[in-house]
Order: structure tokens, then C-alpha cells, then sequence
């Protein structure tokens, strides 16, 4: 590792065929980056111990401190005789390998409190073991696999909170058989919404890329059962963010736009705009497995874990805006305990509805009407415990 103590900025020529330098931060040294993330670092939310029952230690354990292997083999749509493209070889240099050990080895030692949640991430076991316990075996994988496939879909131009927002009400409208609603009102902004809008969906935000990004793959997905997905970024998040009983991969990083502008691509890419978007299949191919192999590997963790980390160390240099350090499930449980205090009902209750698709998760209340709707429903259904 660098000398903490005197390291300079490294040099953006690590890379080959550098076009600009769009995001000069990520080339900060290693101390600094460290120090810089840890600065952001959020509190934890007491709703994941309240309706989770763990802590993020608990999550990091559970993960293996980042060496627990996946179940299942990454699954992507890589076309075949793909040899990587000219971005995948700028930045899969040995200098550049080296820059990113260098700034996670030193977020690992001096910051372990941001390091380990964000090794852990992905860890999504207790929403899976609570589903368990209100459903039988085999609908829980069901319905775990359904809110996580649907949820990872809401990814796309998306802060994670909006993503659970988003994701959450497509599931929801799913499970009730009403997803034809969603896909037709779901992407219209709060003004200008038409008197037929579903009032289910009030508090539901719009997003532009609807149509066309979320949306129409969801809808394929539950025609399907399959994802059908020429980008690697949201197949390898759903894979990414499974649990044991459903499969899940850490082999692969998940390839979205923060993670893209930290290994540099967004700054060997030729194009004059859109640099800073999330990977292609092709530039994608090789540079999986590069850092893999090349960063992950001499960090001693998993590739999954080694990208959660990354994503957190150099979010405030890309343009983070999710909560750092907060694990995906802390941030489900925090959106779930708001809704629920607004809604004046128990966020246990809350939280068992939004697993099994009878409601949606926001940072907004219901109307009168929906809630209403979603207090019928909790006692028809009940809560097997």
C-alpha cells in the first residue's frame, strides 16, 4: 500500500487512451479518499435492528466479512466471441489496479466503521428469513425473488431510496395483479397527473426512464420468469442482492454508474457525452473479471463486497447521493419505519406487507383513502408468525 502519510494525487495517466479527467476526485490520495468518505459516513438507522433484528455488524458477519462466496455462477448476456472493447484495456492497467487497492486497503484499516457495512451491502438474509416466516418455503423464494428482481429493475437512474420506492410499488401492483397500471401511470411526474391516476400510486414518484428502462423490462420479466437485459449492471444486482435459498453471486462486480467513473472509464471513454453512465455489455466483458482478479482478490474479499466498498469510498468524488454506509437492507427499513410513523400503524406490520407485496415503501404518507385500503388488507390477511 502507499505511504498514507506522504502519497500524492496519483497521476489519471494510469490509464490508456485518457480523454479527460471528469471526475478528478477519484485520483485523490488514498488517505484523503478515506478520510473523505468516512466524513459522510450516516448514522445507522435503528429500524434495521427494530424490524430486522440485526445490526450492521451482524449484516458483515453474515456476509463472510466479505469472503463469503456466492451460491450461483453470475449469469450475463455476454455475446459470443466478445473480446472487451478499447475502455475495458485503458483502465485495466496495473497502476490503475493498484490505485483502487490502495484507496480501499486504506478505507479497511482506518475506517473499518464505513468498510465493513459497505462490504456487506448486498446482504439481504433477514428479509428473506422474515418472508420465511409468513409463508411457507416455497412462496417465501417466491415472493423474495419477485420484490428483489422488480426492486433491482427500479434501478436505473435512480438513487437507492428512490429505487425502493419505485421498486416496492411494482411489486406491489404486481402481486395484486395490476401491474398494467403501474407500467401505463408510474412514470408521470406529480404534476400534471390525470384525474384516473391510480390513487395507490400517489406518493409513487415518476422517473424518465420508465418507459423504456424499468417498466418495459419488468413487464417482459413477469410474462417470462426471465430477465432479458443487454446491459450487465441491473441482472448482476439482482444476482448480487440474493440470498442462499434463492442463489446468489459475488464473482462479478455490479457494474452501475459510480462504480463505472471509479476504475476511470468514464475518463478513457471517446464519446463526448454520456462518459459517465454505467457499463456496456462489451466494455463490461473483461473488466469484471479484471477487478476480480486484480483489485478484490489482493484486498482478500469477494468481488461483490470489493465493489460495495469502492461504491462507498469514492461516492463523495462520483456523485453519490444515497445515505453511505448504510447497507441496502438498512435503507428498506428505513423507508418502511417513516412510511409506517406517518401512517400511524406498527412498522412491523408495514414491513411484513412491503415484503410480501401488499404495499409499497416511500418516504411520503398515504392518503385517507390508501390507508384505508392498506389497514383492510393487513387484517385479511393476517401476519403468520
Amino acid at each position: 500500500m502507499l505511504d498514507a502519510t506522504a502519497a500524492a494525487s496519483v497521476n489519471p495517466d494510469v490509464l490508456i487512451g485518457r480523454q479527460r479527467t471528469a471526475y478528478p476526485g477519484i485520483y485523490k490520495d488514498p488517505r484523503t479518499l478515506a478520510n473523505e468518505a468516512a466524513a459522510r459516513l450516516a448514522p445507522e438507522d435503528p429500524a434495521l435492528k427494530q424490524l430486522f433484528g440485526v445490526t450492521r455488524g451482524d449484516l458483515y458477519e453474515i456476509g463472510g466479512r466479505g469472503t463469503r462466496a456466492g451460491n450461483v455462477e453470475p449469469s450475463i448476456a455476454i455475446p459470443k466471441g466478445a473480446r472487451g472493447s478499447y475502455v475495458s484495456a485503458g483502465i485495466g492497467t496495473p497502476e490503475n489496479a493498484q490505485r483502487l487497492i490502495d484507496a480501499n486497503a486504506e478505507l479497511m484499516q482506518r475506517h473499518p466503521e464505513l468498510a465493513q457495512p459497505m462490504q456487506s451491502w448486498y446482504v439481504m438474509d433477514p428479509a428473506y428469513q422474515r418472508l420465511a416466516q409468513l409463508m411457507d418455503p416455497a412462496e417465501a423464494g417466491a415472493a423474495y425473488t419477485r420484490l428483489n428482481t422488480l426492486g433491482s429493475m427500479a434501478s436505473p437512474g435512480s438513487d437507492v431510496l428512490t429505487e425502493i420506492n419505485r421498486g416496492t410499488a411494482a411489486n406491489m401492483m404486481a402481486t395484486r395483479g395490476q401491474f398494467p397500471q403501474f407500467q401505463r401511470y408510474g412514470g408521470m411526474s406529480v404534476i400534471g397527473r390525470p384525474p384516473e391516476f391510480p390513487p395507490e400510486l400517489a406518493e409513487v414518484g415518476g422517473h424518465p426512464y420508465h418507459s423504456t428502462s424499468q417498466a418495459g423490462p419488468m413487464s417482459r420479466y413477469l410474462e417470462t420468469g426471465r430477465v432479458e437485459m443487454q446491459s450487465p449492471k441491473v441482472p448482476l444486482y439482482i444476482q448480487a442482492s440474493g440470498v442462499p435459498q434463492t442463489g446468489f453471486q459475488t464473482r462479478l462486480p455490479v457494474p452501475d454508474a459510480h462504480f463505472t467513473r471509479a476504475v476511470g472509464a468514464a475518463d478513457v471513454r471517446r464519446s463526448a457525452s454520456d462518459f459517465g453512465v454505467s457499463m456496456t455489455m462489451p466494455e463490461y466483458a473483461q473488466t469484471g473479471p479484471w477487478f476480480r482478479e486484480n483489485v478484490a482478490r489482493p484486498l482478500g474479499i469477494e468481488a461483490v463486497p470489493a465493489q460495495g466498498q469502492t461504491w462507498g469510498l469514492y461516492g463523495p468524488q462520483t456523485g453519490v447521493e444515497t445515505p453511505i454506509g448504510a447497507p441496502k437492507l438498512e435503507l428498506l427499513a428505513g423507508a418502511i419505519a417513516r412510511r409506517a410513523a406517518k401512517l400511524g400503524v406498527p412498522a412491523e406490520l408495514l414491513r411484513d406487507e412491503v415484503l410480501k407485496g401488499g404495499a409499497h415503501a416511500t418516504l411520503a404518507g398515504l392518503s385517507a383513502g390508501g390507508l384505508g385500503d392498506l389497514l383492510l388488507r393487513m387484517g385479511q390477511n393476517g401476519n403468520r408468525q
